[in-house]
């Protein structure tokens, strides 16, 4: 095995901005991997350190670091506080608002943004101690055997005996039973196209007469376990690894308890972009938008490829929406508290969140005048859309351009960790939770450009989706980039090859899967996130797959929610996705916002070249996602499906089913 160091390299983003790398050789020795790991790690938000402050490559190898030969990676599941610059809601008379949906003086509030620190659940390096409050890159090579230990120390004790947050109670939900009964502000009057609800129950109803589901209601927020999303390797998300028991319940390490994984990449794994997160159900929604999260990079041929086109400086784009309480707002220079928000009303609504980048608010990266620059793309949103497109303008009060006209392109050259043969201009696009894109950006011109997530507000969820955010700055030098090559002339090895694609003689059957919101309002948890209107069941299994056979899935999706369909195991092909869902014109007046909102309802569900393989993609609202599948012959075992906005999963949007030899 490989023994890794982990780099503690968070210091260096954020006072240079700079991510400039070594690349690895796909044929390694111990020593020969340690000593070219790329400089990348997850940067947070240093608000102490002065923008003069410098660190170079050289330097940042000397690090403060930990090395372990057994197993290959530690991550701590601990509670920590870390500084960070977040986003809060002031109201009349300059008070703090939590929820701004019952908030009755709409019109007085305004968005500020501060200091604060955040006391939350994350990973930790074992051994190291830094201001990151995402986990930290694994780094791996295909054909490698790795292991994985998950050591919790979850333990609600000393500063963080209250961290909370309490766990929902079947009548915590009653408020919003009787608001969407009752009240204009309903999830139902919001909804784009409108729904049926079940009004069996009324705002007389006893809490006796609720049909409550007990085991979809999130609760246990300690109790943890590993996801490694993407790779392609044996199912680990019930005990034991690999399990064909169709009662098997999920691998769970509780407080003071360690689990160590063991992982084997084939020796064609595709090699690119991918991350790992919790999966234990009842509690992954706390944890993922707590910052329970971190990329994993295989590293292989196409990083050799990317850097025989003289690309040189990669950036990790990590965005993430944690949830969390403003406890106490910032005064002066005495930073304010927040700690992580309750499930409810961010399953239904948002308390406030803001979209961090790799775990800093509006980062600055810097680079060349015309240089050549990987992002790696990871939208790790529990509960939002996330847009994207590149604006060169140097006043960030101005808001989001309002037209795409001035947006400047940009190629994807690999999604879902699975590189293209050629890369695909794109001028913007949507994702969902779950989802990576590698995307190369070259910028013509010095001065400051701008990424943006806009106009998702009103096609996701019932008009209450993500706000627009500023997401990061590149400050583009006046030095020019030399031995640049042309982006559109590139090639690559595709990480599956093309004689892997799916045949039509190969689908043995086909299935019809329907992700919908079920609105019974004598049931709790209310409303009802399905498959197939089935009620979820850790220990039970729905259907079996054969090992070495394809299928095709057609998954279709009739409410307005917006639902990113993951599948454990192995990646498929898209074959065909769309839309209806309609621009609502009451809710936007202007015509500019009706186009840009249009625009991005069209980037939800689209398909950049035949054949396209992804192992996350949207089912849009009011649409359809088909695809076609093949089930690894050596990866058999139960396994899992499901939304990854992780609150719809958490109560109801998920199955089990078994991979069988």
């Amino acid at each position: 095995m490989i023994g890794t160091k982990l780099l503690n390299l968070g210091s260096v983003f954020a006072r240079t901005g700079r991510a400039d790398c070594l690349f690895s050789s796909t044929a390694l020795s111990r020593r020969s991997f340690l000593g070219s790991l790329v400089l990348l790690a997850t940067p947070a938000v240093a608000w102490a350190q002065t923008d003069d402050e410098s660190t170079t490559s050289e330097e940042a190898l000397q690090g403060e670091a930990v090395e372990t030969e057994e197993p290959d990676y530690t991550l701590v599941a601990k509670y920590g506080t870390y500084p960070l610059e977040l986003e809060y809601v002031i109201g009349k008379d300059g008070e703090v608002v939590r929820n701004i949906f019952t908030y009755p003086h709409q019109d007085a509030m305004r968005t500020v943004s501060g200091k604060f620190t955040y006391k939350s659940r994350t990973w930790a390096k074992d051994g190291v101690v830094d201001e990151n409050f995402l986990g930290p890159v694994l780094e791996v090579v295909p054909g490698q055997t790795f292991r994985v230990k998950i050591v919790n120390q979850l333990f609600e004790e000393g500063e963080y005996a209250d961290i909370g947050p309490i766990a929902p109670k079947p009548e915590d939900w009653l408020f919003l039973i009787n608001r969407d009964l009752t009240e204009a502000t309903s999830l139902n009057k919001l909804d784009p196209l409108g729904y049926s609800m079940t009004n069996t129950c009324t705002a007389q109803t006893e809490m006796k007469d609720f049909v409550v589901d007990e085991v979809n209601i999130p609760k246990n927020f300690n109790w943890t376990n590993l996801h490694v999303h993407g790779l392609q390797v044996t199912p680990h998300l019930f005990e034991p690894e690999g399990t064909l028991e169709k009662d098997a319940d999920y691998i769970t390490i509780k407080p003071g308890e360690e689990k160590t994984y063991t992982f084997t990449l084939d020796d064609d794994h595709p090699s690119g972009t991918f991350w790992y997160h919790p999966h234990r159900h009842n509690a992954v929604a706390i944890q993922a938008w707590s910052g329970m999260a971190g990329l994993i990079l295989v590293r292989g041929r196409y990083d050799e490829e990317i850097k025989s086109y003289g690309i040189t400086t990669e950036i990790p784009i990590a965005t993430h929406d944690p949830h969390y309480y403003p406890d106490k707002a910032p005064e002066g220079d005495t930073p304010g508290v927040a700690t992580i928000a309750r499930f409810l009303p961010n399953q239904n609504e948002s308390d406030a969140f803001t979209f961090l980048v790799t775990g800093r608010y509006r980062p600055e990266y810097t680079i060349k005048r015309n240089e050549v620059v990987l992002l790696r793309h990871l939208t790790a949103t529990i509960e939002n859309l996330c847009g994207f497109r590149i604006v060169k303008q140097d006043d960030p009060s101005k808001g989001a351009p309002q037209t795409d006209d001035v947006n400047h392109p940009f190629w994807i050259v690999a999604s879902d960790g699975i590189a293209y043969e050629k890369p695909v201009k794109r001028m913007s696009m949507v994702t969902g939770g779950g989802e990576r894109h590698d995307i190369l950006v070259q910028l013509p011109e010095a001065g400051i450009y701008e990424i943006w997530s806009d106009h998702c507000e009103t096609i996701q969820f019932f008009g209450t989706g993500p706000k627009d955010q500023m997401l990061a700055t590149i400050r583009v030098t006046d030095e020019e980039a030399t031995g640049q090559a042309s982006i559109e002339d590139m090639t690559f090895t595709p990480g599956i090859a093309a004689d892997k694609s799916i045949t039509p003689e190969e689908i043995t059957k086909q299935r019809h899967l329907i992700f919908d919101v079920v609105t019974d309002t004598c049931r709790i948890p209310y409303p009802q996130f399905r498959i197939n209107d089935r009620e979820y069941r850790p220990d039970d299994t729905w259907f079996d797959v054969k090992a070495g056979t394809a299928e095709e899935w057609v998954i279709t999706n009739p409410s307005a929610g917006t639902h990113p369909f993951h599948l454990h195991v192995t990646p498929y092909q898209v074959k065909e996705t769309y839309s209806a869902l309609q621009v609502r014109d009451d809710l936007l007046k202007d015509e500019a916002d009706r186009k840009l909102a249009a625009a991005r309802i069209a980037a939800m569900h689209h398909i950049d070249h035949p054949d396209m393989w992804r192992d996350t993609m949207i089912i849009p609202p009011k649409g359809m996602l088909r695809l076609w599948v093949r089930f690894p012959e050596n990866l058999t075992g139960k396994t899992v499906f499901h939304c990854h906005f992780l609150a719809h999963e958490e109560t109801g949007m998920i199955q089990n089913f078994r991979i069988v030899p």
